[in-house]
């Protein structure tokens, strides 16, 4: 009998040298659809398991995983080269939710963007994206971004180079964004989302207009574990996306 919580094993087909800390990797399709937003868990052999977002288009043939290096397993990970096996289990979570005839407003902090990509793929582009992280190399996927996104506004922290970026915190770019008939959907460092639900609330937003995804550490990825837990709700199962009015008491990120 086939367990579904088993890792099936997938060669690597390509990988991307996105930032010097960031790889993209691709590998076939492990399942037929998937919803912009859940997420896989990813085992290297050898070294263990990880919870990643996907970045691929839900149409895409192939599945498309970004990567940080931040630890032990994801440094392994982008140890791998073509041809190399990495286990997948998934795809799991809610994703984001359909929210038609609504204005979308994207705020993303660094790799805070891979979620929300395969929606940009979704929704053509007819979004508002404002996306910031440390300099102009750190931004994920910039030029495509810029062709594919209806509007785009960009920050960071530190100017390099000819960089035509905004430099402050994504804070400052989205203070002025339209309430009306929108809903925000932001991912990015706690910190960063408690500033964001702060301003988007001086801006008119209610709790309900805004959806968070939670990059909480994840283990199991299928709810027996509790690790991820907040409040009642289990990250790996109710979210990762919740709206902001269903956590707040739980999830501080207001002030």
């Amino acid at each position: 009998m086939k367990n579904e919580y088993a890792p099936r094993m997938h060669k690597i087909k390509k990988i991307i040298n996105e930032t010097p800390t960031v790889k993209s990797f691709i590998i076939s399709k492990p399942f037929k659809k998937f919803t912009p937003g859940q997420f896989v868990q990813v085992t290297v052999p050898g070294s263990g398991e990880i919870t990643l977002g996907i970045t691929s288009p839900p149409k895409a043939s192939t599945l498309k995983i970004t990567v940080n290096k931040v630890g032990n397993v994801t440094k392994k990970m982008h140890e791998l080269l073509v041809g190399d096996l990495i286990g997948i289990r998934g795809p799991y979570g809610n994703g984001w939710p359909k929210l038609n005839d609504k204005k979308i407003i994207m705020i993303a902090g660094g790799v805070g963007i891979v979620p929300l990509k395969p929606l940009i793929h979704e929704l053509k582009g007819e979004v508002e994206l404002y996306y910031g992280a440390k300099t102009r190399e750190d931004l994920l996927f910039y030029d495509e971004l810029k062709k594919i996104v209806k509007k785009t506004e960009f920050t960071v922290d530190e100017k390099t180079g000819n960089s035509n970026c905004n430099v402050g915190v994504v804070t400052e770019i989205c203070k002025n964004v339209n309430c009306e008939n929108s809903v925000a959907l932001v991912c990015g460092p706690p910190v960063m989302m408690k500033f964001v639900v702060k301003t988007l609330k001086q801006q008119g937003f209610k709790n309900e207009q805004i959806y968070l995804s939670l990059e909480r550490l994840m283990q199991c990825g299928i709810g027996m574990c509790e690790h991820c837990r907040v409040g009642k709700k289990l990250v790996c199962q109710d979210g990762p996306v919740f709206r902001y009015d269903e956590i707040k008491n739980f999830y501080e990120v207001e002030t």
